[in-house]
């Protein structure tokens, strides 16, 4: 089973954000989804980036042709996190929550994108992945972009597995969900939808 090293730069975005939760102030944009090579990468609006208790929050909300879809991704900026939070997020993890009805809609369109018919069609509440981040600039992630590899299951089971790139555009307010393998669109789709 691979072993991920996370980097330890992943969290020097902590020190460019800003103290303050802030919303990004635009009408709904459309959800761009682009086919090329075999491979299916989503680009979805950032509507809002909030920064509490050592997590940076991004929030993504997009329209599609089947309706709204969006969701939530978190990561953390510090190791200590108040005890108030009900379940802290550990460095080099991150975090997919759902927003209700549009994440639901999202998993349906990622199951049509990927040729998966009978998947399920509600997103879990959360689902924690490893992160990694790629590339090195991330101190100045707000005024640019943030590249990371997600790994779902990576301590197993091995049919569980998963790889995903989430990229987080800040300066253009686009997350990009872009797809590793077409092998992982599967264990994906069940990470996204079912419990262990």
């Amino acid at each position: 089973m691979l072993q991920v090293n996370v980097i330890s730069k992943f969290c020097i975005i902590g020190g460019a954000l800003l103290s303050t939760s802030f919303a990004i102030s635009a009408e709904r944009a459309a959800v761009l989804v682009s086919k090329s090579h075999g491979f299916v990468d989503i680009d979805l609006p950032i509507t809002a980036i909030l920064q509490e208790a050592g997590v940076v929050r991004v929030i993504t909300r997009g329209n599609s042709d089947s309706g709204p879809v969006g969701f939530e991704v978190d990561f953390p900026t510090k190791s200590n996190q108040p005890g108030t939070l009900p379940h802290p997020l550990a460095l080099g993890r991150a975090r997919i929550r759902t927003l209700g009805a549009e994440s639901d809609r999202f998993v349906l369109l990622l199951a049509e994108l990927y040729g998966l018919r009978g998947a399920a069609a509600k997103m879990l509440p959360s689902i924690d992945a490893s992160a990694v981040g790629l590339g090195d600039d991330l101190a100045h992630a707000l005024g640019g972009k943030t590249d990371m590899k997600l790994f779902f299951f990576d301590s197993g089971p091995e049919n569980r597995y998963a790889e995903l790139y989430v990229n987080v555009d800040f300066k253009n307010k686009i997350l990009e969900f872009h797809e590793k393998d077409p092998d992982y669109r599967k264990p994906l789709m069940l990470a996204l939808t079912k419990d262990p």
